[in-house]
């Protein structure tokens, strides 16, 4: 499916610097971008009076906020929003801050991005893909109903035709499929292939999914949830007992 940021494994983001030429300036660009990793703010704080740009980026083409939000740095986020940071910002596959949180389903990273203005319906220039199709992908329930709130279009096609709905549903993430449903999303739309949310849902094996989209072709409404199964005595009875209480 879609992938968002190719960033080497040993996280180290500034240029590789000979002891004997670094400068104080390339010293401070170092450890802006290792604190965006391990939420040193303290070293970022330094940096930032040595006059390190907060919209620097490194080699990967990626800032301290897309950084901080691929880390899950939620309070570097917040330092860097709180220094003017561009929530916009793209790393060189063309993807934002929020997409990355998105991807990760970091709801505080999402919700702080959405406060400071993010573009909830910006698309990558590498594949086409939102934020909300990378929480759809991943599974990401609240992000995916955070993202809808803040009105993200919920039936943008990535560059194959892929939507949020199409995502979820390889996927089989079935909450994040109602949910999108219960938005107004599309089950008609298709990918380039000719692939629907139908189709991929019947090739993957999904059956509830299927059944759901099924209903909700035929209906207009999702069906309702299915009924929890009783519970066992043997259950109901442990529950008592932990639930009661002694003296």
């Amino acid at each position: 499916m879609f992938a968002l940021v190719a960033i080497s494994g040993c996280f180290v983001f500034a240029p590789a610097l000979r002891a004997q030429e670094t400068t104080k300036t390339e010293i401070h660009q170092l450890n802006w971008f290792n604190g965006a990793i391990t939420g040193d703010l303290d070293a970022m704080a330094e940096a930032a009076a040595a006059g390190v740009d907060v919209d620097l980026k490194n080699r990967d083409g990626a800032t301290a906020l897309i950084t901080a939000a691929l880390s899950g740095n939620t309070e570097v986020v917040r330092f860097l929003l709180d220094r003017g940071a561009d929530t916009d910002i793209r790393a060189a596959t063309g993807a934002t801050p929020l997409m990355v949180a998105a991807w990760q389903g970091d709801l505080d990273t999402v919700r702080l991005l959405i406060a400071a203005g993010s573009d909830v319906n910006a698309t990558t220039t590498s594949n086409g893909a939102t934020a909300l199709i990378f929480a759809a992908q991943e599974g990401h329930l609240e992000t995916v109903e955070t993202l809808l709130a803040a009105s993200a279009a919920f039936d943008t096609q990535a560059d194959n035709g892929t939507t949020a709905l199409m995502a979820a549903t390889k996927d089989g993430h079935i909450d994040v499929v109602r949910a999108l449903l219960n938005s107004g999303a599309n089950i008609s739309l298709q990918r380039k292939s000719g692939a629907s949310a139908m189709t991929i849902a019947a090739s993957k094996g999904h059956a509830g999914i299927t059944d759901i989209l099924t209903y909700f072709a035929s209906n207009g409404v999702l069906p309702p949830p299915p009924k929890p199964a009783p519970a066992s005595p043997a259950i109901l009875g442990a529950s008592l007992i932990s639930s009661a209480r002694v003296g």
